[in-house]
C-alpha cells in the first residue's frame, strides 16, 4: 500500500469522540472515511481560513463504499457536526463539510502554529 497523505489529530479531541456514547460504528466509518478525504490546507492567509475543507463525495457515495444506508451516514455526520468534529457550511447551493481545526489538522506547520497561537 503506497503511503500518501496524513491528518494531525489532537489527542484530548479523539478521547472525547471515543468517549460519546452516541457514536456507534458506523458513525466511527463515516467518521473515518472523511478524514481520509480531508485536503491539505497550504494558504498564504491563514485569517481567512477558518475550516481545513473536506473533498466530499455524496452521501450516496459514502454509503455505497461503506456498505451502509445513506440515511445512516446522514445521522453519523450530523453527530459528528453536534459533535463539533466537522462543520457544515452552506455555499450557494451546496453544503460543504469542513474538519473543525480544533480536532486536527492536514496542512503545513507554520499554518497549524498561528492557529494554536490565536487560540
Amino acid at each position: 500500500m503506497a503511503m500518501r497523505g496524513y491528518v494531525h489529530i489532537y489527542q484530548d479531541s479523539l478521547m472525547e469522540l471515543i468517549k460519546c456514547k452516541e457514536n456507534t460504528g458506523e458513525v466511527f466509518r463515516v467518521w473515518g472515511y472523511l478524514m481520509c478525504k480531508v485536503k491539505f490546507l497550504n494558504k498564504s492567509t491563514p485569517s481567512t481560513v477558518t475550516h481545513v475543507p473536506i473533498d466530499i463525495a455524496t452521501q450516496e457515495q459514502i454509503a455505497k463504499e461503506l456498505g451502509i444506508d445513506p440515511a445512516r451516514v446522514s445521522h453519523a455526520i450530523k453527530i459528528l457536526v453536534k459533535q463539533g468534529i466537522f462543520e457544515k457550511k452552506r455555499q450557494g447551493h451546496s453544503v460543504n463539510i469542513r474538519l473543525s481545526r480544533k480536532f486536527g489538522w492536514r496542512g503545513t506547520s507554520d499554518l497549524q502554529q498561528e492557529f494554536m497561537e490565536s487560540q
